[in-house]
């Protein structure tokens, strides 16, 4: 299966929504990333570019996430494909230890629980 585009309109939706930010330093240097929570192929039946599935990283966090996964899936970054867990179901955890959650429309909204 071959892995498609992000959709221009999902691209803008989501720099928007992550305000232009990398979603776990908080830096808004330029270079961005697009990084896919649960992979670029996605589980059978499944948009790949749902908005829960995708989130913005700087290079260096996007890096790392990619280069160390347990990292990633214990923050909530990367979302395992095997097993029952949705990225609209997984939140992740940024720097600060805050938690937050993304919905497949498009919204993102910090739960009432830090992590330490």
């Amino acid at each position: 299966m071959k892995a498609t585009p992000i959709p221009l309109g999902t691209r803008q939706r989501l720099f928007e929504r992550d305000a232009f930010c990398c979603l776990y330093c908080k830096s808004g240097q330029s270079g961005l990333e697009i990084h896919h929570r649960q992979g670029r192929l996605a589980r059978r039946g499944q948009d790949p570019h749902r908005m829960s599935g995708l989130v913005l990283l700087c290079p260096s966090c996007h890096l790392r996430a990619t280069t160390h996964p347990e990292w990633a899936y214990r923050l909530g970054l990367s979302v395992r494909r095997i097993g029952l867990d949705e990225t609209d179901e997984v939140p992740f955890t940024d720097c600060y230890g805050q938690l937050w959650a993304l919905t497949d429309e498009g919204d993102r909204f910090r739960l009432p629980v830090t992590l330490t």
